[in-house]
């Protein structure tokens, strides 16, 4: 297929940006997951990066501190995931302005999807809605998000000022108990290519 999917989790000001990161990785990482670099960037038009191999795999504040107080940072990991083994995933940090933060992970295609995406996708969407859901008992973001090349763009506001639909599914905290989140699916599945049927 040659795309990835994106799954976003948006945090607000106030949030404790270096907190998320961790509790995410600690995640991905107790689901037999290793590191195999991490790598940052120091300038905002993303020409300076620095990468780091990473031979410890226990991540702390002070390992990623550089990703988070800079640019862009970007961790590569392998881990099972979705009900799949072995993934490779880019978990990338991006700060979207000065009061909101995103974190992404980018998964290859023909990794969830195998050779045949209709035959899968209803069960992957729901592998990708319960994680959503997991990483929220952990770390209480704004938004969650996933779609087809997704990336990290849109504070809550913004993403509240927006009329149609821009991700096939966003996952929003309940108004009225926070503890749950409310699911809402587009016309369009994760891949970015089959419609939503049923």
């Amino acid at each position: 297929m040659g795309s990835s999917t994106g799954i976003g989790f948006v945090y607000g000001v106030g949030d404790n940006a270096i907190f998320q990161f961790v509790k995410i990785m600690e995640l991905l990482l107790l689901n037999n997951g290793t590191i195999d670099y991490l790598k940052y960037c120091k300038d905002i038009n993303g020409d300076e990066w620095v990468e780091k191999k990473v031979t410890v795999q226990a991540l702390n504040k002070n390992t990623l501190y550089p990703l988070i107080n800079n640019y862009y940072g970007q961790v590569s990991v392998k881990c099972d995931l979705l009900s799949k083994k072995d993934l490779n995933i880019d978990v990338y940090f991006k700060k979207i302005d000065s009061k909101n933060l995103g974190i992404l992970l980018y998964i290859p295609d023909e990794q969830i999807f195998g050779s045949d995406v209709g035959e899968n996708i209803n069960l992957i969407t729901e592998n990708v809605i319960n994680l959503i859901q997991q990483i929220y008992n952990i770390s209480n973001f704004d938004y969650a998000f996933c779609d087809n090349e997704a990336t990290v763009e849109y504070s809550l506001d913004d993403l509240k000022a927006i009329e149609n639909p821009i991700y096939s599914i966003l996952a929003l905290p309940n108004e009225e108990n926070k503890t749950e989140l409310q699911i809402l699916k587009s016309d369009w599945n994760i891949d970015g290519l089959t419609p939503r049927t049923g």
